[in-house]
Parts: structure tokens; C-alpha cells; sequence
């Protein structure tokens, strides 16, 4: 995989990584409620969890992508379809209001599997695998995109807890 591809793909995850999503506003959840050093486990346990799910998705997509060429044109329609309906979806729902307090940092292990039932890493996994695993060994691609996958949304996710933290700090101050 070349420099510029590279390049391409940590901006493209960068995008997902900080758009809003479940994992996005859990992460800022638990920095409001805990602060960003005590969500460090649910941030690595979220950014695993959704670099497992890409990689799982390149390594079988790639290889299908690779094997019947065919299916690429209509993968790649499919996941644009997946993230605009998943845009159109999120627009309009509304404010985000928690159902508890966190009383503790939350757990690596409570995190990592969430990603599983996450459409949208499934959905980034689809995208990832149709543009930036083609024409290179699927096995090879798989490991550099979910290595730049975890970097990215790692840093995206400590992005989100900061401005979770932030945003609590600054509504508990009295400026009035």
C-alpha cells in the first residue's frame, strides 16, 4: 500500500472516527461522567473492538472482492447506500440523554465487544474493504488497515472523552 493510499485511509477513518455514532457518544458519555483518564479502557476496548470488526470485514471481503471482481461495483454501491441511510438516520434524532449516571471507569472488556453489533464500524469495514484492500494481498491489507483503523479511532475516541470532560467542566463552572 503506497504512502498517498495510506494517507487516504487514516483521513477517511479519521472522518468516521469523529463524526457521531454509538461509540462516539458512549466515549463521550463516560468522559462527562468519569473524565478522560478513567475512560482510557473504554476507549481502547472501543477503538480494538472496531478495528476487529474492519479487519474481519477486509479480510473476507477482500478476498471475495479479489476472487469474484465482479461484486466490487456493487459493494462499494452498497456501502455508500449503508453510510447515507445511516446519515439520514442520525440527523434527525435528536438530543442524546443518558439513562444513569457511570459510577466507575468503564471496563475494556465492556467495550470491545460492543463494536460487534455496531452497524456502522460493519458499514465502515464494507467501505474500507472496496477502496483501500483492492489489488494488494487481503491478508496484507487487513493489517494495515486495522492497524491505522485502532490508531485513528484510538485518537478520535480520546477526542471524544476530552470534549465530554470539557463540556462537563465548563456546564458545572457558575459564570452567572
Amino acid at each position: 500500500m503506497s504512502q498517498d493510499a495510506i494517507l487516504a485511509l487514516t483521513l477517511l477513518v479519521a472522518v468516521l472516527g469523529l463524526t457521531p455514532g454509538p461509540l462516539a457518544l458512549m466515549v463521550f458519555s463516560y468522559g462527562s461522567q468519569v473524565g478522560v483518564r478513567r475512560s482510557l479502557p473504554f476507549v481502547a476496548g472501543g477503538a480494538l473492538g472496531y478495528a476487529f470488526v474492519v479487519t474481519l470485514s477486509c479480510l473476507t471481503l477482500a478476498g471475495a472482492i479479489q476472487n469474484l471482481p465482479i461484486l466490487l461495483v456493487p459493494a462499494k454501491i452498497l456501502a455508500a447506500l449503508i453510510l447515507v441511510w445511516f446519515s439520514w438516520k442520525i440527523a434527525p434524532s435528536g438530543m442524546l440523554t443518558p439513562r444513569r449516571p457511570v459510577s466507575r471507569g468503564a471496563m475494556f472488556l465492556e467495550s470491545c465487544p460492543q463494536q460487534s453489533v455496531t452497524p456502522k464500524a460493519w458499514a465502515a469495514g464494507l467501505a474500507l474493504a472496496t477502496s483501500a484492500v483492492g489489488g494488494i494481498d487481503p491478508l496484507r491489507g487487513a493489517r494495515i488497515v486495522g492497524a491505522v483503523v485502532f490508531t485513528v479511532i484510538f485518537a478520535a475516541l480520546l477526542v471524544w472523552a476530552a470534549s465530554g470532560q470539557g463540556l462537563s467542566r465548563f456546564l458545572a463552572c457558575d459564570m452567572l
